[in-house]
């Protein structure tokens, strides 16, 4: 008898471990995607800035995103706010930048995105199921001590 309780003793203590391994899991995962997801508001706002033709407001952004101050962004934008060589100059940044913003915001919102959430689910049900399970375990050898003791 005593080697049957240390057995489910142990077993109760792994699933249980596993169980907290899972919920931490997902906890990182959430965290991970948070951190992840203002990158893509900044790509976002791009996108809208320039299919809007706010060429002031793209150029701040990026200024802003590159980790200029305020006072720099505007230093670079307000000189030529309303020129010619705005637009082509945000034109050029974005025949590089486009594609490939575009790619990423696609890849996040059809992917990235709802497979981590897939995993986070599993995560989060599966370890909260061996987590009860565990407890079943530890209550039912509490049970079964006191019924021989």
């Amino acid at each position: 008898m005593e080697v049957i309780h240390m057995i489910l003793t142990s077993a109760a203590t792994v699933i249980e471990l596993v169980g907290l391994f899972l919920l931490a899991r997902e906890v990182l995962r959430g965290q991970d995607m948070e951190d992840l997801s203002g990158d893509f508001v900044s790509a976002k706002r791009l996108l809208f800035l320039y299919t809007a033709k706010n060429y002031e407001g793209f150029l701040t952004q990026c200024r802003l995103d590159a980790g200029d101050t305020p006072a720099q962004a505007q230093a670079w934008v307000v000189p030529l706010a309303g020129t010619i060589e705005l637009q082509n100059s945000v034109n050029a940044q974005w025949s590089t930048l486009g594609p490939r913003l575009v790619a990423a915001i696609d890849r996040w919102e059809n992917w990235t995105a709802p497979e981590v959430m897939r995993r986070r689910k599993i995560d989060l049900s599966v370890g909260t199921v061996l987590l009860m399970g565990s407890a079943v375990i530890h209550a039912f050898l509490q049970i079964w001590i006191g019924t021989m003791g």
